[in-house]
């Protein structure tokens, strides 16, 4: 079970990475063409997906979200990836741990 847990934090860091450097590739091919960096922020996402913006109720907690709707989507994809995966690979050393205690116990 703990290898199943650090294949797939491996997996998410990699893809998460992958991801973030095709969002830039892509801009600085555009770039390159056009000579203009196009933005591609957070929003862009919730749009192609067809996700509702998340509203709140209170005036600053809306602002938050606003601003971070604007925030480059290479930025997050990657950030949440990476946290995502030392998630998985925190979960992988715990139940590395447990079958090791497991063993231990057999014996």
């Amino acid at each position: 079970m703990a290898q199943f847990f650090f294949s797939l934090a491996l997996a998410t860091g990699v893809a998460s990475a992958v991801m973030s450097a095709g969002i830039l590739a892509w801009q600085t091919f555009q770039w390159l063409e056009f000579a203009v960096w196009p933005s591609v922020p957070v929003y862009y996402a919730f749009d192609f997906f067809e996700i509702h913006y998340p509203i709140a109720r209170w005036l600053g907690v809306q602002k938050m979200i606003a601003a971070f709707l604007q925030w480059p989507l290479s930025v997050v994809i990657f950030g949440l990836g990476m946290l995502l995966a030392w998630l998985f690979a925190v979960i992988g050393s715990a139940a590395e741990r447990e079958e090791e205690m497991r063993s231990k116990a057999r014996r």
